[in-house]
């Protein structure tokens, strides 16, 4: 065989791999936002809105956005945001929709946020609930507790299965707990493992040593994710290292069973946001999944097509896929074939980097050819 037709389909394998690192990976959403955060699909019985998305913006009013502390109204398929509430002095950072259940009072069903504001100079946690037309009402208010992000504690979690619980920001490792009633109970977690606390996520029962336990992450530089079991006793799940350009550690989610099975990882995964900046607006950020020992399996593929990637909060819909709010504005929805094998920290070469690439490689296997 001929050296030249020996090497044709090297080349074009070789092209074909790098100019695929190009392309896109992700699609775009949702677009018009700020700094989108978590992301929750309302129920059916949520007025008109069941299966339409709220999405929190703590962006201050700008050119881009007029709109004080707004949350956002999305279509169930995507599509330009609408705002559901706006106007508001405190900063609101997550949400959740609440059960229906008696428990909850006159709150039940309704959306709830958690955020912040300063108040006589002191650092203020505000919980708002709100109906299905906008309106919101005062759920809990606490000086010294600047809340980021809420999750309702399942059943049989210790002493507060069924409760708020709420990670403190500028505080510390601090996470918090409200009653349905609106009566804050306790501190529940008191440490020094992590700087801040940020995300949470409640582990699946078989995710190994920590499962069914409360995961924290810290937002801070230590990459730092703890496990904190029924009685609040925390201790140190696993160190994400932080490169170049990213501040923390943000949001966490954990995927459906057997998520990544095609790339050969099945089971339970724990999604994590590496946010590129403190306050919205960065480039250089991660998704990750983590497996049950702590080990980063698996990166999110974002590239030039998403000029900026600086990841917050994530969904799972029910067809599979995961939608990721960017506090570079978009939600982006990607599936599991949008994720590859270990840390990416989405390094892709640019367009014309991958042809310099192929030339070079293409001199190399020329050279090699020729001496056959």
């Amino acid at each position: 065989m001929r050296a030249g037709r020996r090497f044709t389909p090297l080349l074009m394998g070789l092209l074909s791999a790098l100019l695929s690192l190009s392309a896109g990976a992700v699609t775009i959403f949702s677009e018009g936002m700020v700094t989108p955060e978590t992301i929750s699909q309302a129920p059916a019985g949520f007025g008109a809105l069941g299966g339409s998305y709220l999405i929190p913006d703590f962006a201050a009013p700008s050119a881009k956005n007029s709109n004080a502390r707004t949350v956002w109204l999305v279509p169930e398929g995507g599509g330009a945001p609408t705002v559901f509430a706006s106007g508001h002095a405190d900063v609101t950072v997550s949400g959740l929709f609440l059960p229906s259940t008696d428990d909850w009072g006159d709150n039940k069903g309704r959306f709830l946020t958690a955020g912040r504001d300063t108040v006589g100079g002191i650092l203020t946690g505000f919980v708002h609930t709100y109906d299905a037309t906008g309106a919101r009402q005062l759920f809990k208010e606490i000086p010294h507790a600047p809340f980021s992000q809420v999750l309702i504690a399942p059943d049989g979690f210790g002493a507060i299965g069924g409760k708020l619980v709420l990670s403190e920001v500028d505080n510390g490792g601090v996470v918090d707990v409200i009653s349905p009633d609106g009566t804050f109970l306790e501190r529940f977690v008191d440490t020094s493992l992590i700087k801040q606390a940020f995300g949470l996520a409640f582990a699946p029962g078989g995710f190994g040593a920590v499962g069914g336990k409360l995961l924290v992450s810290d937002p801070f530089d230590t990459g730092n994710i703890i496990a904190v079991d029924g009685s609040g006793a925390a201790t140190l799940f696993t160190t994400i290292g932080l490169f170049a350009g990213q501040t923390g550690l943000r949001q966490m989610a954990f995927a459906p069973t057997d998520f990544l099975l095609d790339l050969g990882i099945p089971g339970d995964l724990l999604m994590v946001s590496v946010s590129g900046s403190t306050a919205g607006g960065g480039t250089l950020g991660d998704v990750l999944a983590v497996d049950s020992t702590g080990t980063v399996v698996a990166s999110l593929k974002v590239n030039d097509d998403i000029g900026a990637f600086d990841p917050r909060g994530m969904f799972f819909t029910a067809d599979g896929s995961l939608l990721v709010s960017d506090a570079s504005d978009p939600v982006i929805r990607g599936v599991a074939a949008d994720f590859a094998l270990g840390r990416l920290a989405n390094a892709v070469p640019e367009p014309s980097m991958a042809l310099l690439l192929v030339i070079g490689f293409a001199g190399i296997a020329s050279a090699r050819f020729k001496r056959t």
